[in-house]
């Protein structure tokens, strides 16, 4: 290959990996160079400054408006965190598994690594020596969740699936979640 080509492939792979970066950690975009500079208004002291205490659902109705980033955006990124998460907790689970020959429900015996600002909340439904079940929640995603599961599936109590819409993983290891 030659000097110009392998450049520009490492240029591309780079431009991709920072792409793929910013949307697994969901940062919002820069706005265009061109766009004038937003200046919030002045207030009287003693008022609230405006959009200083948001709920998630005031912040998605504000994005959904026009404000550069598209709607579902969060809802998108949530999931992605609780797979994440969720991939993370098949590792830890196989980990322990090696170690003490069953499962666990107990996810400090996992040591799953900390990631600051994490909000993804993490259950193991069932654990034994034969498999095990888990679903994964997020506050931007209420009443919705992921899950997933290992070993027989006849095994476990209870089949996971999902609270919202039903579904269940289609097979070992697979993790589905509800539509944002």
């Amino acid at each position: 290959m030659s000097r110009r080509l392998i450049a520009l492939t490492a240029f591309f792979a780079a431009a991709f990996a920072a792409m793929v970066a910013m949307m697994v950690i969901g940062r919002p975009r820069r706005p265009h160079p061109a766009a004038p500079p937003q200046i919030a208004p002045a207030t009287p002291a003693g008022a609230a400054t405006p959009g200083a205490s948001r709920t998630g659902a005031e912040v998605d109705g504000e994005l959904a408006n026009g404000a550069g980033i598209p709607p579902g955006y969060r809802a998108t990124n949530a999931r992605n965190f609780i797979r994440m998460r969720l991939r993370e907790l098949t590792m830890a689970e196989e980990n322990y598994y090696q170690e003490s020959n069953s499962y666990t429900t107990d996810l400090s015996k996992l040591m799953l690594p900390r990631r600051t600002g994490d909000v993804v909340v993490l259950r193991v439904t069932f654990a034994g020596p034969a498999g095990w079940s888990a679903e994964g929640t997020h506050p931007a995603l209420p009443g919705k969740n992921c899950v997933t599961y290992a070993g027989p599936l006849n095994l476990l109590p209870i089949p996971p699936a999902t609270t919202a819409d039903h579904v269940q993983p289609l097979g070992e290891r697979d993790m589905v979640c509800d539509k944002p």
